[in-house]
């Protein structure tokens, strides 16, 4: 599912979160590209949980210093790490949010012709 907007990493802006990805089992996970100066866009999914987002953040933070060379700066992976956290966060509130409106939903008889919430997943 696309973002309506890339939402921009403030730490480095060629980093954005663009949109979530489902695999077959239910498993969520962020799609992020990444566009280093000069360099091609790589796109990568990182989850499909908050421990795994952080290792594989780590190594876009690596792959980041070593090819794009000038961001030897400390705060620039706490930056990243943090921002794909609070995306990792946002998404996963956003879900339980919509799991509920839906279990609602289909408990209150929407699933059996009733009208669906404003808030249902459809």
């Amino acid at each position: 599912m696309l973002l309506d907007e890339p939402q921009a990493c403030p730490t480095f802006e060629g980093l954005t979160f663009d949109a979530l990805a489902v695999s077959p089992t239910g498993q969520h996970y962020l799609v992020v590209s990444i566009r280093p100066p000069g360099k091609p866009m790589l796109r990568v999914h990182l989850g499909p949980d908050p421990d795994t987002i952080a290792r594989h953040g780590m190594i876009v933070v690596a792959a980041l210093r070593t090819h794009a060379g000038r961001y030897a700066d400390p705060e620039f992976g706490v930056g990243i790490l943090t921002w794909l956290a609070l995306c990792w966060t946002e998404i996963a509130t956003e879900l339980d949010h919509a799991t509920d409106n839906l279990n609602r939903d289909v408990g209150s008889g929407a699933a059996r012709g009733g009208a669906v919430g404003a808030g249902a997943v459809a």
